[in-house]
């Protein structure tokens, strides 16, 4: 055998032997690391979202269950009030679309280290944990949801703009953490955080009526017009007083988009409300009316908000007109278009009534600010009458083509203690060149040669 053929062999047998080593450290990589998951793999892309039948969240504090009812989720701990759906989807989404960016074998002694802890009692080191269950009430998965990953390269690494995701851990594999791309923002274990939080939507204001029965301090009032481009006038105006237009403008839109800051039991109502009940009653030129009872509520200690909140109950009913009132000399198109625009109408508001009637018979917590510009008294409402302006004078105008003639001083003589049948005038003096100097001395020192008193 030649010296070359000896070298080539020695060459395939070093490379077999090293294929060996590289299987076996591979191998023993795998046993020691027990995460599923590879980088870029989804988080809970087999979930089988349709045979969830409920979802459990929990945070350091609070639980939520969501359960899939026959046309919508509901909210347990809210008396089956409906669920935010585009909330609990977007979380769905986010579990079976978020990828694992790192994988990590760290068994259950990690958990502090990742904010997974259940002893734990701030929400930062305790985490959230989410439990799916099938119809049967049997546990599908669960995983637990920690800190936000970016924390952790910041600490490392104060200049760092590492993306935020979350670290997770899945109940199938205590013994691996993986940290996925999902920030999970807005994710609450609080009941109230999922209920849905549309309310009625009051529209084109016909009539309003305030009354506060209690407080004798707010007068009742009422505003109604005649059509939703008219101006509101006062049913019973106050003498001396007329309407505050910057106070009027607020109630054509009051309640038009409000949202619910949460739901709460008849008892919880009654504990939270003050005493002192108002009532709101607003018509619509649609044919709406919603009664609206409602009272300043306490604040919770265990969960306080900002702002003020109210306790309200409200109750819409509905007068729809079934029949379109047809026009004089419409033609048999026009007759058909606007009969189509009529139904399409009248069945939109009859889908407005029945969604806003579920809401009847419950109590809710609501922003003070959303009804605060009807919560005054007429007083309030009001502003004293300015008194009217005195008018200006018009100023003269000359007439074109004429000019000012100006006259000089006239000389008004001094009053004068003479007898009323002598005259006041001065006297006239005549031909004053005829008389010597000591004559006319004389007449400017007033000695005449008239005759003395007594004489003839």
């Amino acid at each position: 055998m030649s010296k070359r053929l000896v070298i080539i062999l020695w060459s395939i047998v070093g490379v077999l032997a090293a294929l060996v080593l590289l299987v076996k450290a591979n191998r023993n990589r795998e046993l020691n690391n027990p995460t599923k998951l590879s980088l870029g793999d989804e988080l809970l892309a087999e979930l089988p979202i349709k045979d969830v039948d409920s979802v459990q969240i929990e945070d350091a504090a609070n639980s939520t269950t969501l359960t899939r009812g026959d046309n919508q989720w509901s909210v347990a701990e809210r008396d089956g009030f409906k669920a935010d759906f585009s909330k609990l989807s977007g979380l769905f989404q986010q579990l079976t679309q978020t990828s694992v960016v790192q994988n990590l074998p760290a068994g259950p002694a990690f958990n502090a280290r990742f904010g997974m802890d259940d002893e734990a009692g701030s929400q930062e080191n305790h985490g959230f944990k989410i439990t799916f269950f099938n119809e049967a009430g049997e546990e599908i998965e669960s995983l637990a949801i920690g800190k936000s990953t970016s924390n952790e390269a910041i600490e490392q690494n104060p200049q760092s703009r590492a993306p935020t995701g979350r670290y997770v851990r899945l109940s199938s594999e205590p013994g691996s953490v993986y940290s996925v791309t999902a920030p999970f923002y807005g994710l609450s274990g609080e009941p109230e955080g999922w209920i849905d939080a549309s309310f009625i939507q009051v529209k084109d204001i016909q009539s309003v009526t305030f009354s506060a029965p209690n407080e004798d301090y707010l007068q009742d009032w009422s505003l109604t017009r005649g059509d939703v481009g008219s101006d509101f006038s006062l049913k019973n105006p106050l003498v001396g007083r007329e309407l505050d237009p910057s106070k009027i403008a607020p109630i054509k839109n009051v309640l038009s988009n409000p949202v619910l800051s949460d739901v709460l039991t008849e008892e919880e109502a009654k504990e939270r409300q003050e005493e002192k009940l108002r009532e709101l009653v607003i018509n619509t030129f649609d044919g709406f009316r919603y009664v609206i009872s409602y009272a300043s509520a306490k604040e919770d200690e265990a969960n306080p908000v900002n702002g003020k909140q109210i306790v309200a109950k409200v109750t819409t009913s509905a007068q729809l007109v079934e029949t379109r009132a047809k026009k004089e000399g419409e033609s048999e198109e026009e007759a058909k278009k606007a009969e189509e625009d009529f139904a399409a109408k009248l069945e939109t508001l009859k889908e407005k009534l029945a969604r806003e009637q579920a809401f009847n018979e419950r109590y809710y917590l609501l922003a003070d600010y959303l009804i605060s510009p009807v919560n005054i008294g007429a007083e309030e409402l009001t502003k004293a009458v300015a008194d009217p302006a005195p008018e200006p004078e018009a100023p003269f105008i000359e007439p074109a083509g004429l000019q000012s003639v100006v006259s000089p001083p006239v000389a008004v003589p001094a009053a004068t203690d003479s007898p009323a049948d002598e005259p006041n005038d001065p006297p006239i003096f005549e031909n004053l060149d005829s008389l010597s100097d000591e004559e006319i001395q004389t007449l400017m020192e007033g000695d005449t040669d008239s005759p003395e008193e007594g004489e003839e």
